[in-house]
């Protein structure tokens, strides 16, 4: 299987990151996170597998309308799902007994919850939930959203945080005054959560 990312140079590591970058962005984007993970930690940074218009990829396409409107191709959310199903199999393959974090910022973040994929966490950014979605995650979530969201809105993370616990998932949900984005508040929060058993 075929995919692109791009990866932290630390050679001597014991624990997995792999991140998914949002709608119209790439590999690079998550990666300036890397340098932020503790020394234990290898980050690699998975792009996307769709064409943007405008530039970047996204895992799916969203078509906007004059009146804000937008529309999302679920059956290229479904495909992507599988695809990052696979990527994640495939890096746990080539890192054996590595605990791993799958997350993702925004279409990013759909993806990790979407895919099922086996990891150790999940961490969850600025995203939703995808309506194909059955099954909760058997692993540790974090779910973080900023209040003043105006491409997600924040009432979106909470329909995520009802379907984690409806499903009796582990989770923690956090809220912070921003936008969509990813603020020094929510990394370091991450960050300790991350650390944290």
């Amino acid at each position: 299987m075929k995919f692109f990312y791009a990866e932290s140079d630390r050679t001597d590591f014991a624990h997995l990151a792999i991140l998914l970058h949002g709608f119209g962005s790439d590999e690079q984007d998550l990666l300036g996170l890397a340098p932020y993970f503790p020394p234990a930690w290898k980050v690699l940074s998975v792009r996307a597998p769709h064409d943007c218009p405008f530039g970047g990829y996204a895992w799916f396409d969203i078509e906007f309308s004059p009146d804000g409107a937008k529309s999302c191709d679920f059956v290229q959310a479904e495909q992507s799902a599988a695809f990052v199903r696979e990527i994640v199999s495939e890096l746990r393959t080539q890192y054996p007994g590595l605990p791993t974090l799958l997350g993702g910022f925004s279409q990013g973040a759909m993806m990790s919850l979407a895919s099922g994929a086996d990891v150790d966490r999940l961490w969850l950014a600025s995203g939703c939930l995808l309506p194909f979605l059955k099954t909760p995650p058997k692993c540790p979530v974090l779910v973080q959203h900023g209040v003043m969201d105006p491409m997600i809105p924040v009432k979106e993370a909470n329909k995520m945080a009802d379907w984690l616990d409806e499903g009796g998932a582990s989770y923690e949900y956090r809220e912070y005054p921003m936008a969509h984005t990813i603020s020094e508040a929510s990394l370091t929060d991450f960050l300790a959560w991350l650390a944290s058993d």
